[in-house]
């Protein structure tokens, strides 16, 4: 997320860019020039704002950003996720048309085929997909979120090469959550039954568990890793090498990282991670219910609510006025809303529902005996 996040207009990642922009990732610099490939979420819109509003300036990023980030070492970044068109059917092919550009290759693009590439003799395909509602084109979604499509594509690939490694990028769960829901655990299970070797998870802003599972790698949450929200939980961050070996053999190691007041991501220790891996550990074995699921959403929304009130309270001063005021008129509107009963907020997910149907869906059609 190289820019403004929401609450963070005229203040965040975005606004001090220039500023942080050469030693952004000098603390992972070397880890990137090891890899053969280096993927993640690419979370911003690539697009030139019409005004200085505040839904102009939040989520949106110069075509020099990507520059940068070919520079750093990226080769693969996702754009199939809930603010990908934010700005538009015209900043969604932009942002892609650049990507491509610059030498990166852009993945999660409705009806592509799956980006392959070998390396070192090993054949690997990348395949991507968000399940959440579209909010800003829901009648122009150029992303693929279509769950059985993926399926079916991974279970192809699988029949064709036995030997081919299958990576799967998914934008699923719900924000501020420390471990994965039951859904999601069921469809990352779903995706290696058929023929998966790596999942990468994301969209909840925090570093989830990660499991390994029938010889694959799952990483449920990849969290944040270039972002301007203020929570802890949303600080702590990763890199996750995964590593292949002639054999296809597969196996992971986490690097942890923590994201300073300058929004610079720092090696860190393990032992947060730690804390993750034991709450996914409770998932897996069954511990927790859907209910406990909501709780704990419950809880880092309200944490996440009042880091941001109390850094707004700070920093007021250093948001456009224009920018500040309007967020203040908004909050007041849902305040008033939720005093008098109109809000829409509710604790319905559509991940859950969309996750368990699409599986059910792609049993009964592939298994009809």
């Amino acid at each position: 997320m190289i820019c403004d996040s929401p609450l963070y207009a005229s203040v965040g990642v975005g606004s001090k860019y220039k500023t942080i922009r050469d030693k952004l990732f000098c603390n992972c610099n070397d880890i990137f020039n090891d890899a053969d490939i280096v993927i993640g979420n690419f979370e911003t819109v690539v697009y030139k704002p019409k005004s200085k509003s505040l839904k102009e300036m939040q989520m949106r990023c110069p075509e020099s950003v990507v520059k940068d980030l070919k520079k750093a070492g990226f080769s693969i970044l996702n754009i199939a996720n809930n603010h990908c068109m934010q700005h538009g059917t015209e900043g969604f092919q932009k942002t892609r048309n650049i990507l491509e550009k610059c030498g990166i290759k852009p993945i999660g693009i409705r009806d592509e085929n799956p980006y392959m590439i070998t390396v070192s003799g090993v054949e690997l395909a990348f395949l991507s997909l968000c399940i959440h509602l579209e909010w800003y084109e829901p009648e122009h979604i150029l992303y693929e979120n279509r769950i059985e499509r993926i399926l079916r594509e991974v279970k192809d690939l699988r029949q064709k090469d036995p030997d081919m490694i299958i990576a799967v990028s998914v934008h699923w769960g719900d924000e501020f959550a420390a471990y994965p829901s039951n859904a999601q655990v069921a469809l990352a299970h779903k995706l290696v039954d058929l023929g998966a070797n790596i999942v990468l998870g994301h969209h909840s802003h925090v570093f989830q568990g990660i499991e390994e599972y029938k010889g694959a790698v799952v990483v449920y949450g990849q969290g944040n890793f270039v972002s301007d929200m203020v929570p802890e939980i949303c600080k702590q961050t990763g890199i996750v090498k995964v590593e292949i070996d002639e054999k296809r053999n597969i196996t992971y190691d986490i690097i942890p990282f923590f994201i300073n007041n300058d929004y610079v991501p720092a090696q860190t220790d393990l032992e947060w991670f730690q804390e993750r891996q034991s709450a996914l550990q409770g998932v897996l074995a069954g511990k927790y219910t859907d209910d406990d699921y909501w709780n704990n959403i419950s809880v880092g929304h309200a944490a996440s609510h009042n880091a941001f009130k109390t850094f707004f309270r700070k920093n007021i001063m250093k948001y456009r006025m224009g920018i500040s005021l309007k967020m203040i008129y908004d909050f007041i509107i849902r305040k008033t809303r939720r005093i008098i009963g109109t809000t829409t907020d509710g604790r319905v997910s559509s991940m859950d529902p969309a996750i368990i149907e699409a599986i059910n869906n792609y049993d009964h059609i592939q298994m009809p005996n």
